[in-house]
């Protein structure tokens, strides 16, 4: 009876943890070899595992030479779209990062009650080699 519960408990856990952030991306690492002087793109999946569509803001944070397209997308429930990151490597050699960011945003303002805005900020990294 006790491991019934435990099992219970555990899938619990794991449903909330899904429904708590109402999204998951494929791939969490960029993590390419470029050479100096060339760009490298990457796709990226992120799924609504919400049961509402939601909204999305992707922004990168900390390096100039890393744009996300599109910037904003709306994704059905239990739908996917894709996001492409693109880095031109215009610096010098060696190892650079930045971060991925997702930014939720609310579709309506609620009369009533507090809407939350998830953030998450995602950290990436790439190597650029002669």
């Amino acid at each position: 009876m006790r491991g019934i519960k435990n099992i219970f408990k555990l899938i619990i856990m794991l449903l909330l943890n899904t429904f708590s952030y109402g999204f998951k991306i494929n791939d969490l690492n960029f993590n390419e070899k470029i050479s100096r002087g060339e760009s490298q793109t990457k796709e990226f999946i992120l799924t609504n595992n919400d049961i509402n569509s939601k909204i999305y803001r992707i922004l990168i944070e900390g390096d100039e030479d890393v744009k996300v397209m599109p910037n904003i997308l709306t994704i059905d429930y239990l739908s996917s779209k894709k996001i492409k990151i693109k880095v031109d490597a215009n610096k010098s050699k060696g190892d650079y990062s930045y971060f991925l960011v997702i930014k939720e945003i609310e579709k309506q303002l609620k009369e009533q009650g507090v809407g939350i805005n998830k953030i998450v900020k995602i950290k990436q990294s790439y190597q650029i080699i002669e």
